[in-house]
């Protein structure tokens, strides 16, 4: 095999080194370069994609399903978005994200074998805080407590259960007065306390999260509420049956002997002054429980003392009892014989005789004789035994509603009124778990980043992953091809060189030979990652983009249409850059055949006599001149056309 034949075989083989090696010089300027990502992130716009794109559809998606939120809970997308893009802005994003690359990027490349990620969240803290807490305070709450907390609260506690003084309230009744104790306004400036203690706690400035709801600003209010629904209640019967007929029951105990064997019984009494309790005299009773309760039910007063006068109806019952015992001694004496002239005879004497009726004498006359005051003899061993006044006060109202649901309802509704709803980080973290059990640790994350910051290394890394070996053999593989990069260029010189050598033994030949190979190979390049690229790779990929997206939505088609349009751009400045070095070495090549065969043919021509400046015989060397170069050309031209030196 001839020279020309052998330059002509590596100038063939030189087209896939070439392109292999461009491939790889390119790869190593590129996709094993940090900064080539950190330019692809930038080109992309995917720190605005972030804010512009992504974060909205995502807290829509949340808004819309509910997931993660309380039912109730209006929260606008935008205000969120507003937020984050507050605390985090793209730009404070964007250098984390570069610094994390060029921290992080030269060992996944293989050209480190440690990495320190840190990232400091403090220097956020305030806006962050500051964002936070607004957002928190663009939440409705009251909407979202009336949507499902309240309700919940009140179906719980009313449902079947007893209330105090007998009172009936449906859960929509008891739902509207709640609304008019806690109002919008009362809720708003607590939510804005909150939300300032909550923001401190997310951010990590506060290791704890107190706060108290508090309604004793709303006492008046429930006070007015309480006292429109006992006003509604049947409070009447409730005083006579817990208030006065136990103290009757208890003081009333034996009967009432009077002269003459009239009884007047225990029973007879206690109904005499139950018939004497009017219903004016319990209305007038009832409102004073009610003003004497309502400060207790509110927490405002830590007793009641109801005093129930009795001297009244009492006396309006040995009155009625009077007329009932006059009766009594009537038919008493109605039913006695009449008195005998002996028995009148020693009526007369003072001496004692049977029971009887003087002739004329009434049952009044009888009595006035026998000196019995009807009114006064009931009224002494009554009086004895009825208080003046009867006492109800909250022992009594607690041991009546013990261990019924009454009495948890007016412990709960005092409880909450004196001490307030308390909340606190536990309770923060129990409603985050009950969301997604991640969320706690996640909170842990947050505060940890703005409080201390984050670092990560290696060791978390490894340890994050499932087989640290193929890890460590990508890094290999991806130094392996740093060093298949060199040896490809090498080749690829080795091989421009042979076709050189090999090709002519002039030099203005050799620099032809190496430059058409070069050019020829370029090309070949150039075909390959141009419209062969485009043709075989382009169809596959909006294949694949399409089947893609066919199968996903919303969120998620957002993120992969943005993937793909970032993956297009990479691959376009990837192949871009190995057709901007093939063209280059097109023409490099192009300069260089050209250069040789510029050159061969300077060396073919000969240079003009200096007998041309004698003057005279200027004219005669011109021919001879020209017969000696054609003579000359004639010998020395090479069979093939070659560049040749003279």
């Amino acid at each position: 095999m001839t020279g020309r034949a052998l330059a002509a075989l590596l100038a063939v083989l030189l087209a896939p080194t070439l392109t292999l090696s461009l491939l790889a010089v390119q790869a190593c300027g590129t996709l094993l370069s940090p900064g080539f990502y950190k330019e692809q992130l930038d080109r992309a716009a995917v720190y605005d994609f972030l804010y512009d794109d992504l974060l909205p559809a995502a807290v829509s998606d949340a808004l819309e399903t509910g997931e993660g939120l309380p039912p109730g809970l209006s929260l606008q997308a935008d205000d969120v978005v507003v937020s984050v893009r507050e605390a985090l802005p793209p730009g404070w994003l964007q250098e984390q994200a570069e610094a994390a690359i060029d921290s992080a990027g030269p060992y996944l490349l293989g050209r480190a074998d440690v990495f320190t990620l840190s990232i400091d969240l403090s220097e956020r803290a305030d806006a962050a805080e500051t964002a936070f807490a607004d957002l928190l305070k663009r939440v409705d709450l009251y909407e979202a407590l009336f949507a499902e907390s309240v309700p919940e609260a009140v179906a719980s506690r009313l449902g079947d259960r007893d209330l105090p003084f007998g009172v009936h309230l449906t859960e929509d009744e008891a739902i509207a007065a709640a609304k008019r104790v806690v109002t919008p306004e009362h809720v708003r400036l607590q939510q804005s306390q909150a939300a300032e203690a909550l923001a401190a706690y997310l951010v990590g400035r506060a290791d704890a999260f107190r706060f108290t709801f508090s309604f004793k600003e709303r006492a008046a209010a429930l006070e007015w509420e309480l006292a429109q629904v006992l006003h509604g209640a049947d409070l009447e019967s409730y005083v006579r049956r817990e208030a006065l007929e136990p103290a009757l029951d208890e003081n009333i105990t034996a009967d009432v002997a009077l002269p003459l064997g009239v009884i007047v019984s225990r029973e007879e009494i206690q109904t005499a002054i139950e018939t004497a309790v009017t219903s004016e005299w319990l209305h007038l009773q009832t409102l004073r429980l009610v003003d004497d309760v309502v400060p207790y039910f509110s927490a405002r007063h830590d007793e009641f003392y109801l005093t129930v006068p009795l001297l009244e109806p009492t006396n309006a019952a040995i009155r009625e009892l009077s007329l009932t015992v006059t009766e009594k001694y009537v038919s008493l004496v109605a039913a006695l014989p009449q008195c005998s002239p002996q028995q009148m005879r020693d009526l007369t004497r003072g001496l004692s005789v049977e029971l009887c009726l003087p002739p004329g004498f009434t049952a009044q006359d009888l009595l006035g004789l026998l000196g019995i005051d009807v009114e006064a003899s009931l009224s002494a061993p009554v009086h004895r035994m009825t208080p003046d006044t009867v006492t109800f006060t909250q022992a009594d109202l607690l041991t009546e509603t013990r261990g019924a649901s009454a009495g948890e309802a007016i412990l709960d509704l005092r409880e909450t009124m004196r001490a307030g709803l308390p909340f606190d980080e536990n309770d923060v973290r129990e409603a985050l778990a009950e969301r997604d059990p991640d969320l706690p640790a996640a909170l842990d994350t947050l505060r940890e980043g703005f409080s201390d910051g984050w670092t990560w290394t290696e060791q978390d890394l490894r340890s994050q992953i499932d087989d640290p070996d193929a890890l460590d053999r990508g890094r290999g593989a991806i130094a392996s091809l740093r060093v298949a990069a060199v040896l490809a260029a090498l080749t690829s010189v080795a091989l421009v060189a042979g076709a050189g050598l090999l090709g002519s033994r002039s030099r203005p030949g050799m620099l032809g030979w190496a430059g058409g190979a070069v050019a020829s190979a370029a090309l070949a390049a150039l075909i390959l990652t141009g419209p062969v690229h485009d043709a075989v790779l382009g169809g596959a990929v909006q294949e694949a983009r399409a089947e893609t997206a066919a199968g996903v939505d919303g969120t998620a088609r957002i993120v992969t249409d943005k993937l793909w349009e970032t993956v297009v751009q990479a691959n376009n400045d990837f192949i871009g850059g190995v057709r901007l070095r093939a063209g280059l070495l097109i023409l490099l090549g192009v300069a260089a055949l050209a250069a040789g065969v510029g050159l061969a043919q300077r060396r073919a021509r000969p240079p003009a006599r200096e007998g041309a400046a004698a003057g005279g015989d200027t004219a005669n060397a011109a021919p001879e001149n020209a017969g000696q170069a054609g003579s000359g050309q004639k010998q020395d031209a090479p069979a093939s056309g070659e560049p040749q030196e003279p």
